[in-house]
């Protein structure tokens, strides 16, 4: 068992960076507060929105209960990226554990208390994720643990299915100089340090039903999220987590996914 009952008391801070979401924040905002588990807080980090989106997320807080008033935190800032939103978002913060939602993707309702309780069992688990929009690990298994070395080769966690504990993150965040891929570089220094654990079944969703590799689909967007995944590993290697011969053969392999991925693309826009 972990101890998680000695050191706080189980509350999951969520952190959701809101940038132009007037569409879709609604849906976001109403999948956290409906979640079975209750011990929550959440933290909106406006990354200076521009259309409707503060006036909507006021108003949602404004007309909620007094008891999830007291448990939502709305902060505008400066347009400066998601990554800095996020960081933000956990400094401010304080809860024993620390999810993540983007503002045009939902939970499903109790998504929180299951990854508490699997939390709560394994003490060695660094990091707990799931199912996102249908896609699970082709297993009959509950769950598959992901090390390290498997997470080089794939990235199977997404954002908005990612859960930890607060003390496992250590002094790791998000890297605000980088644009793509900066999310996977921190689930690589989690499993790096712990083990992580997928679970078999859709936990998140999108509401605009955008690709987990790219909104648009367009093969610009790909090359940044490739060159991105690219410097996750350079960084691994520079800092002594990986050997050459391992940065050798994860960026060869990521570059062949790549190249899959454009083929396929190719093949859609020709109706192949």
């Amino acid at each position: 068992m972990s101890s998680f009952g000695k050191e706080g008391n189980g509350c999951v801070s969520v952190i959701m960076p809101v940038y132009n979401a007037e569409l879709t924040v609604l849906q976001s905002l109403q999948s956290v507060v409906l979640q079975s588990y209750t011990d929550w807080e959440l933290y909106i980090i406006d990354d200076g929105s521009l259309d409707d989106s503060p006036k909507i997320i006021k108003d949602f807080i404004a007309e909620s209960d007094q008891d999830i008033q007291n448990k939502i935190f709305y902060t505008k800032k400066e347009n400066e990226g998601p990554s800095k939103a996020r960081n933000l978002g956990i400094e401010k913060s304080s809860g024993h554990f620390i999810a993540f939602l983007d503002s045009d993707d939902m939970w499903v309702r109790d998504k929180l208390e299951i990854q508490v309780k699997y939390a709560n069992l394994y003490a060695d688990v660094g990091i707990i994720s799931g199912g996102f929009n249908g896609s699970v690990v082709k297993t009959g298994a509950r769950f598959v643990s992901i090390s390290f070395a498997q997470l080089l080769k794939r990235n199977y966690f997404n954002t908005p299915t990612v859960m930890f504990e607060r003390r496992k993150l250590g002094e790791s965040r998000f890297a605000e100089n980088q644009r793509f891929s900066e999310d996977y570089r921190l689930w690589l220094e989690l499993t790096y340090r712990y083990k992580g654990i997928y679970l078999n079944e859709t936990i998140a969703k999108s509401i605009t039903g955008k690709l987990s590799y790219g909104i648009s689909g367009l093969s610009s967007n790909l090359w940044q999220m490739e060159k991105g995944e690219l410097s996750n590993f350079y960084f691994l290697w520079k800092t002594k987590r990986i050997k050459t011969n391992t940065l050798l053969l994860s960026s060869t392999f990521s570059i062949l996914k790549f190249l899959r991925r454009i083929l396929i693309l190719a093949a859609k826009r020709l109706g192949i």
